[in-house]
């Protein structure tokens, strides 16, 4: 997990403060991206490195509005064969090219097998000592690996990005991040996972961009077993979802639902809790679900998200390159995967001295 924050700081030293500045869309998602193929099964796509998208990802991309044309026709099985004159038969040769790259990315794990420089999600699907898999378990393997690695790398591209733009276009809010990170921090070697759960202000910062960006536009359907729900009686063999957006953004739920405000997170003794936003309906906010069955990744994503932004932030004073207008409900848009603007950021390396004669000052 350093590893690849380590490369990406290491990359915005060269580049992140050049007059033009970095795309930060395109650069979150290759560190992401690296991170989430090494996690699953050790492998290097090096796009941090290269400084380019590898093939997977750009197909990944073009196959966005096919799986949520596919997603919305399956609600109504008898239209389904309309689904393919929305999508170009380009876009369908991609979805068939992504599933071979994954498939081969799964036959070249199989063969390291033993051999790895370090445990990934794969290992726990197939260990070393494992019996050769056969091709029926090779395909239950693909589409689980599959499915690790986009799960592994959107949201995590969505969240680094959007709280780095969100804090940007608020930046009291970018102040106060910045300032809790650099206080509990000496050097840059001290930030360690174990210690960033205890920032409360990074945690508020992060809950509140999955507020805003929710990991999905519906709930997770569910087949009503024939229940009353908050008075109302749900037949048997109805599909019920959940309406994030919805939630997210109603006043009688959270105080000024549609701007970006941390303070929805921080509990009542902190210095920059607000009263306006006692009765915000935090409790009932889950972005990784809850019950038996949350968000296998949950704690994956939490370490990783607040590695990258405490170690960036550290790093780096953040700057929004002038003449970007960014309004999150006409830019953004929600398929299965967020379709993102571009945002321009300098990132410019902060002179240590400065940052500890300043602290003692205050």
């Amino acid at each position: 997990m350093h590893k690849h924050t380590d490369a990406f700081v290491d990359r915005m030293k060269e580049f992140g403060s050049a007059p033009e500045g970095i795309e930060l869309r395109k650069w979150t998602d290759w560190m992401a991206m690296d991170a989430s193929a090494d996690f699953t099964y050790s492998r290097e796509m090096h796009q941090l490195r290269d400084m380019k998208s590898s093939r997977f990802l750009n197909q990944l991309w073009l196959v966005n509005f096919f799986v949520f044309a596919n997603q919305v026709f399956k609600r109504i099985p008898i239209l389904s064969p309309l689904k393919y004159p929305f999508v170009r038969p380009s876009v369908l040769a991609n979805f068939s090219e992504i599933l071979k790259t994954n498939e081969e990315a799964l036959e070249s794990r199989i063969k390291r097998r033993g051999n790895v420089e370090h445990l990934d999600h794969f290992e726990a699907l197939l260990p070393a000592n494992a019996p050769a898999p056969t091709q029926k378990e090779k395909k239950r393997i693909d589409i689980i690996t599959g499915h690790l690695v986009i799960a592994g790398y959107e949201p995590i591209a969505n969240q680094i990005y959007s709280a780095i733009i969100f804090s940007l276009l608020e930046p009291t809010c970018l102040d106060y991040l910045v300032k809790e990170i650099r206080m509990a921090f000496r050097k840059y070697d001290d930030i360690q996972i174990k210690d960033l759960g205890s920032l409360q202000y990074l945690h508020a910062s992060l809950m509140e961009t999955l507020r805003i960006t929710v990991l999905q536009s519906s709930g997770q359907s569910r087949v009503s077993p024939g229940a009353t729900v908050d008075g109302h009686h749900v037949p048997k063999g109805v599909t019920v979802s959940y309406a994030f957006l919805a939630f997210t953004r109603e006043s009688r739920y959270f105080h000024d639902a549609h701007s970006y405000r941390p303070q929805h997170w921080l509990p009542e003794g902190h210095p920059l809790w607000d009263p306006a936003f006692r009765n915000d309906a935090t409790d009932s906010f889950h972005p990784f679900s809850q019950g038996p069955r949350p968000c296998p990744g949950l704690s994956l994503a939490w370490q990783e998200t607040r590695l990258f932004l405490a170690k960036v932030l550290w790093q780096f004073d953040a700057e929004m390159l002038p003449n970007q207008r960014i309004v999150f409900e006409r830019d953004f848009r929600m398929f299965p995967m967020w379709q993102k603007p571009e945002f321009w950021v300098r990132f410019h390396l902060v002179a240590r001295e400065n940052i500890l004669t300043n602290s003692a000052q205050s």
